[in-house]
């Protein structure tokens, strides 16, 4: 589906996909001890089920769980037609191994529907709120 800039702005509830339930547990459950892999699997759950982006007309994308906010970035505002919108997220942990800026491409799927895709994750699916 092709669409304009315009058409992605709104906010975006996260869909919590069997795809993403297994990379968290491959991801933050598995790595961790036996004692902490309860409570880190809550945590991850909980705060997937808060997390939303938010997509302003001015071309700011926000990633957010509730008052934690992940990323934000501001991208090109025009009037194209696309079939996706490229940009680039900062590194969440910037002392990592690999640290830096991450592409991320998100596609419209229908009119209240987006994926986004980054690379070694799963396909995220997010639905729209308003």
């Amino acid at each position: 589906m092709t669409f304009r800039f315009a058409d992605l702005v709104g906010r975006y509830r996260l869909v919590v996909t069997d795809a993403l339930l297994e990379f968290v547990e491959r991801a933050f459950v598995e790595p961790s001890s036996e004692s902490d892999r309860e409570r880190i699997r809550r945590e991850a759950i909980e705060e997937a089920e808060r997390a939303e982006l938010l997509i302003d007309e001015d071309g700011t994308i926000v990633s957010r769980a509730g008052d934690d906010e992940f990323y934000r970035v501001k991208v090109p505002v025009d009037d194209r037609e696309r079939d996706a919108l490229h940009f680039e997220k900062p590194a969440m942990a910037p002392n990592a191994p690999n640290a830096g800026d991450q592409p991320v491409t998100l596609v419209l799927v229908d009119a209240n529907r987006l994926v986004a895709h980054q690379p070694n994750k799963p396909v995220a699916e997010f639905q729209r709120i308003s």
